[in-house]
């Protein structure tokens, strides 16, 4: 998660903000990032060159990935589906597991309201 003490974030934010006028002064593209991204973890690497840094580095990109996805790119498809329609097959397929979990909700309730 993203979400440190205002003190720390303070010490980032001056230098990150000077990146991101940078970036966008360039077109946000995707090379672009990817350098300054990989410039940060491959400090972050050379500055201890273990197996550990490399978990690290990778479980800290995984999970930018992964909250981005969740707080951008999900909400973000959801209004482009209400816009502009759903894949049909992927519309079936969520209504099949929307069906199979609404019967399974109701065999447990059925179970819980059963044994009382």
């Amino acid at each position: 998660m993203p979400y440190i003490k205002d003190d720390r974030r303070a010490k980032i934010d001056t230098h990150i903000s000077e990146v991101i006028s940078v970036l966008r002064e360039l077109g946000w593209r995707e090379g672009d990032m990817n350098y300054a991204l990989s410039r940060i973890v491959g400090a972050a690497f050379e500055e201890e060159m273990r197996y550990h840094t490399i978990a690290r580095v990778t479980g800290v990109l995984s999970n930018v990935a992964t909250e981005f996805e969740r707080r951008i790119v999900g909400p973000y498809e959801e209004a482009a589906i209400a816009s502009n329609g759903d894949v049909p097959e992927y519309s079936r397929i969520e209504s099949r597991l929307e069906d199979t979990r609404r019967e399974r909700i109701a065999e447990a309730l059925s179970k819980v309201t059963s044994g009382i």
